[in-house]
């Protein structure tokens, strides 16, 4: 007599096989929990328990202070040249008349106004950029650092090429306040630059993955 083969016994990993056994245990929302020492892949979505940020060096920090700096000084500058505009009035006047423009007083008070506007938001946003560039690279972004020194760069050229403009009718007080915002730009970007600040960028970035 043939005995009959056993059927196929139910899969071991197949929870429906054993009505009210305990699922089969894995990572995963309904396979209880992860074995030891598990870690999620990068970009499946897992969360990984977030750790402290890095910490800033001091040339960061001394970075960001010189950018508030910076930010300060622009902001003083607008004050004062507002203060002085009403003895450029004659200076406008002159300039008109040499270039062969009608210097009435209506043309004069005209010109003088569209200077006066124009100096008042050049340097509110030249401000705006010095503490915006203080705060953005305060927290790692990359992209802050290269935008600061293209800025750096630019006002480099356009400080120097002022100044080396004869006639330009730049005062002494413009002067000094122009060599010194030059600087404390440079210094700026030296110490965005240094090693230790690069490794804060990289960090910053790295961790901004997750």
């Amino acid at each position: 007599m043939t005995a009959t083969p056993p059927g196929p016994g139910p899969d071991q990993n197949r929870p429906s096989d054993y009505p009210g056994a305990a699922p089969y245990p894995g990572p995963g929302p309904q396979g209880g929990p992860a074995p030891s020492g598990w870690q999620p892949y990068p970009g499946s979505g897992a969360q990984q328990p977030a750790g402290p940020p890095p910490a800033r060096p001091a040339s960061i920090t001394w970075a960001v202070r010189l950018l508030v700096v910076g930010g300060v000084i622009s902001l003083i500058s607008l004050v004062v040249g507002l203060l002085t505009a009403g003895d450029q009035r004659g200076e406008v006047a002159d300039q008109l008349e040499g270039q062969g423009t009608d210097a009435s007083p209506e043309i004069v008070d005209a010109a003088f106004a569209l200077g006066i506007g124009a100096a008042i938001v050049f340097g509110l946003v030249g401000a705006v950029l010095w503490f915006w560039m203080a705060w953005k690279n305060g927290q790692g972004r990359g992209w802050a650092r290269i935008l600061a020194t293209v800025l750096g760069g630019l006002n480099l050229l356009l400080t120097g090429g002022t100044l080396l403009v004869p006639g330009a009718g730049i005062g002494l007080v413009e002067v000094i306040v122009s060599v010194v915002t030059v600087l404390v730009g440079v210094a700026v970007l030296i110490l965005l630059w240094r090693p230790e600040s690069s490794r804060f960028y990289a960090e910053t970035a790295a961790r901004r993955a997750y």
